[in-house]
């Protein structure tokens, strides 16, 4: 886990650069640096990031946002509070 968007995009260059990088990354909405979405961005536009699965986990309810989100690429988003079945389903899927 990461506490903020800077310690997440450290974190996922250097596991992008091992032999293990993430396959699933969960998103905040709301960071205490940036948004959900703005670091879906920066992820998807790495060379890296493009195969990574991004799940956003949001209180915003607001369709205009979820549409800019699934359009930079997120995989999926759900909105809280997170049911843990909704969750599982999101990750399977």
């Amino acid at each position: 886990s990461a506490q903020d968007g800077l310690t997440a995009l450290t974190k996922l260059r250097l596991a992008f650069g091992s032999a293990r990088p993430f396959g699933l990354v969960i998103l905040d909405g709301q960071m205490p640096d940036t948004t959900g979405v703005e670091l879906a961005k920066l992820i998807r536009q790495r060379e890296e990031g493009r195969d990574v699965r991004l799940l956003l986990l949001t209180s915003l309810s607001d369709t205009i946002e979820r549409a800019r989100a699934l359009s930079i690429g997120l995989n999926s988003v759900i909105h809280r509070p997170v049911r843990t079945s909704h969750l599982f389903d999101a990750i399977i899927e």
